[in-house]
This record gives structure tokens, C-alpha cells and sequence, in this order.
């Protein structure tokens, strides 16, 4: 269950890349967590944030999506660090600023991204 995608598989770093939600599994992961009558369907999600840390633990990235498509614009630096950034939870935002946090152990670890010879290798399905 990919939380999100990005419009290309792989791009340089300093690259601009867009990543979208898939509001449909946003919802599934959320129920599946926590039947919550506010982030039911689709409809209902307002902003969602998604969160990778590189699995050594000291660099992190926060990707905001928002707006009707629930889309964020993101870039690695040529400085991050080579290896596996794990996508380590998301907070997923209602219409009305409630949210719901859903953790590492409902994502799994199908989700992670590597980063390697300056360029990002990115999940795009």
C-alpha cells in the first residue's frame, strides 16, 4: 500500500521532484489503525504530511502535501546521505485540523527510498 508516489523514479540531487498522496490508502491506513469517523473517505483529508529519515538516524525530511491534489514539491541535497531513507510515519490532517498519526508499523518498510551517487531513487507507484 504506497501512502504516496513521486513523478519521477529517479532524479538528481538539487532536483525538484513532486510527490502525491493516494487518498484512498491514506484512508485505508488510517482505518486500519483507528476506525475514525472523521478521515473515512477521501473527501474528508485536508493536508497530510510524510516523513523519511535516513536510516542512520540524524537527517530527516517532511514532505507537505496539500492543496486539491495533496501534492508537495521536494528535493534532496547534494549533501544528504547515501543509503535507505525510511518513510517513518505520516500525519494525516481532517478538513477541520484534527489529525491522526500512522506509524512506521502499519507503513512497513516497502515504502523506503534510497539515495545513492547523487541522485534519489524514488518510489512512482
Amino acid at each position: 500500500m504506497s501512502l504516496n508516489y513521486f513523478s519521477n523514479g529517479t532524479v538528481a540531487d538539487g532536483t525538484n521532484v513532486t510527490s502525491y498522496i493516494n487518498p484512498s490508502n491514506i484512508v485505508s491506513a488510517v482505518q486500519s489503525d483507528y476506525v475514525d469517523p472523521f478521515l473515512s473517505a477521501t473527501n474528508q483529508i485536508g493536508k497530510v504530511y510524510v516523513y523519511y529519515q535516513h536510516s542512520a538516524g540524524r537527517e530527516q525530511k517532511k514532505l507537505i502535501h496539500t492543496g486539491s491534489n495533496l501534492s508537495a514539491v521536494v528535493q534532496w541535497s547534494p549533501f544528504a546521505l547515501d543509503g535507505t531513507w525510511q518513510k517513518i510515519k505520516a500525519k494525516v490532517f481532517d478538513n477541520e485540523g484534527a489529525s491522526h498519526i500512522i506509524y512506521r508499523n502499519i507503513i512497513g518498510s516497502g515504502e523506503d527510498i534510497t539515495h545513492s551517487s547523487g541522485a534519489i531513487h524514488l518510489n512512482i507507484t
